[in-house]
């Protein structure tokens, strides 16, 4: 039974004290206790005070709140057991912000998992604490194989960065990396966004030699229509044909005589 309770107790039941002393726990806290009887016992049969205990309690409004609690024996002139001071403190909020935080971080961390880019955490030492399954296609790598390892590229904050990536196989790719500061558990870490731009650069490798061709084909065209004699066309055709990517293949021209045949 409960002997004594002081203000800041009895406000945290919401009850009177005189409405909480001399009741069990039973008729109080009847979902909690059971719980707090083998906490109690253990401290009774050990004789070593329990601290640092979390549990619930209920109030009488029917609201759950999270305590710490320290639990000391109580001991008569004897020296014998008799009870318990029992010193507890809502922590409901700190409980809250906690569980809060926890859910916050794994949704974080679904999200960066579920990501089409590749995403890596990689801690200040370069080493690899976490990579997402997209970097299997961009690496030819399985994210475990990855992990604990040098990631091997500066990490440049806030900058957009080229990166060229070696597959195995001597497998060449392209891709941007934008580099965040994040907090990964407790640890300071950098999280890397990669994405892979293997395709798009070589479109625009394939347009930009395109683009030059074309002005290739211009220039052939001006010095063409600017040409005084055959031999003058001829040169001005060849002078432009080293420029024509690819040209894996050495040109000639050569001049016929139409009346000789």
């Amino acid at each position: 039974r409960i002997l004594r309770v002081n203000r800041a107790a009895a406000e945290a039941v919401g009850l009177a004290a005189e409405a909480i002393e001399g009741k069990s726990c039973e008729e109080l806290f009847p979902d909690e206790a059971e719980h707090y009887y083998r906490e109690d016992l253990t401290v009774i049969t050990s004789g070593e005070p329990k601290l640092n205990i979390i549990e619930r309690m209920q109030t009488a409004s029917g609201e759950k709140r999270w305590l710490t609690t320290d639990k000391v024996p109580y001991v008569d002139e004897k020296g014998e057991i008799i009870g318990l001071v029992v010193f507890s403190a809502d922590i409901t909020d700190r409980v809250h912000a906690e569980q809060a935080k926890r859910t916050a971080e794994a949704n974080y961390q679904n999200l960066i998992a579920s990501s089409a880019d590749a995403m890596v955490v990689v801690d200040h030492s370069g080493i690899v604490r976490f990579a997402s399954s997209a970097c299997a296609d961009l690496f030819g790598r399985q994210p475990g194989e990855l992990l604990n390892t040098t990631f091997g590229y500066p990490c440049i904050p806030g900058e957009a960065t080229e990166i060229d990536v070696v597959r195995p196989g001597n497998e060449a790719a392209s891709a941007e990396m934008r580099v965040t500061e994040v907090t990964w558990g407790t640890e300071s870490c950098w999280l890397l966004s990669i994405r892979d731009t293997t395709e798009r650069s070589r479109a625009e490798e394939a347009l930009r030699r395109g683009a030059e061709r074309l002005q290739v084909m211009r220039e052939v065209d001006r010095g063409i229509l600017a040409a005084q004699s055959l031999d003058a066309l001829v040169q001005a055709v060849l002078q432009h044909v080293p420029r024509l990517e690819p040209c894996t293949t050495r040109a000639c021209a050569m001049r016929f005589d139409a009346e000789e045949g």
